[in-house]
């Protein structure tokens, strides 16, 4: 089935510096909740959305507004879930173990909640991701990732390509990496989970 990658909303409650009770604000009112409100903005402009929740991020949906989960369920023609890990966090500093480990605790419980798992491309937290990593993900059968350009030196930056290409891990290994092209769309999300976007705030694709 050929899949096409049409936007990328991050979601790691665990690591947004919000204070706890902000988080759980988020998650109040059951289907009016300004989660809920976000993903049915989403479903009544019929956009296309590729949700990239942490498995910390799911827990806490599950047990706060499981409702959030319903309605992506309920709408898999609108989104596709992303895999992440367990723990939002800086990958760069797990030992080689505690990523896969991070990495496949993220994908089991992305899977026992979610039905439109895309099990094939992986959205590391931070984009960071060193080349033991990147044979780690490969094993564990992921075809590619991505990486936001923006958060890169400038001097380094220049080096990445605008279009997809192929980064090499250790031993051979080999993922596609897809670069982020637009991430100046906070005012855009912000909007769009308070539940009063128009079809004319969302950025094109």
């Amino acid at each position: 089935m050929e899949r096409k990658l049409v936007e990328v909303a991050n979601w790691n409650f665990d690591a947004s510096m919000l204070f706890a009770e902000k988080e759980l604000s988020l998650m109040k009112g059951e289907y009016e909740s300004e989660i809920c409100k976000g993903l049915k903005t989403y479903v009544e402009h019929e956009r296309k959305v590729n949700l990239g929740p942490t498995g910390a991020t799911t827990r806490d949906l599950a047990e706060f507004n499981p409702e959030a989960i319903d309605i992506i369920n309920e709408n898999t023609n609108i989104f596709e879930i992303i895999p992440r890990p367990y723990s939002h966090d800086l990958p760069i500093l797990r030992t080689d173990k505690g990523f896969e480990k991070n990495v496949t605790k993220g994908l089991e419980i992305l899977e026992e909640y979610f039905e439109n798992v895309n099990s094939e491309y992986f959205l590391p937290p931070e984009i960071m991701l060193t080349s033991e990593q990147i044979k780690i993900l490969s094993d564990l059968g992921f075809k590619g990732t991505f990486i936001h350009k923006e958060r890169y030196d400038p001097r380094i930056r220049k080096f990445i390509p605008d279009e997809p290409y192929i980064v090499e891990g250790v031993l051979g290994s080999e993922l596609i990496c897809i670069p982020f092209q637009d991430t100046s769309l906070r005012k855009v999300y912000h909007k769009i989970l308070q539940g009063n976007a128009e079809p004319s705030s969302f950025p094109e694709y």
